[in-house]
């Protein structure tokens, strides 16, 4: 679930966004919002203004892949962590995160 608030942490800038990864069951009920429940919070290591992280989601077994429409980073390479470049020169050219959940 992309979260619709921009972001809180002021060194990420406003629109940066994070997700929130959900698990539960709706079982098409009234209270079906009672049976899901968080799992994980993720945001870009190199968070910027807008970003626009979680502009769109794929979930395949436990990987997860975030889009960041309005990434600006101009790195061509994949990292780990906070490895992420802050080379900023690609305006908008986007980007995607991979995280991986479980053993």
């Amino acid at each position: 679930m992309r979260d619709p608030r921009p972001n809180q942490d002021s060194r990420s800038g406003a629109r940066a966004r994070r997700c929130m990864l959900l698990a539960g069951d709706d079982d098409g009920s009234a209270d079906a919002v009672a049976l899901w429940s968080q799992q994980a919070y993720v945001k870009a290591a190199n968070a910027g203004a807008n970003d626009d992280l979680g502009s769109k989601i794929a979930i395949s077994g436990d990987t997860v892949v975030v889009g960041a429409l309005n990434e600006d980073g101009a790195q061509t390479t994949i990292t780990n962590g906070a490895a992420a470049s802050a080379d900023n020169s690609a305006s908008s050219a986007g980007g995607a995160y991979v995280f991986r959940f479980g053993s």
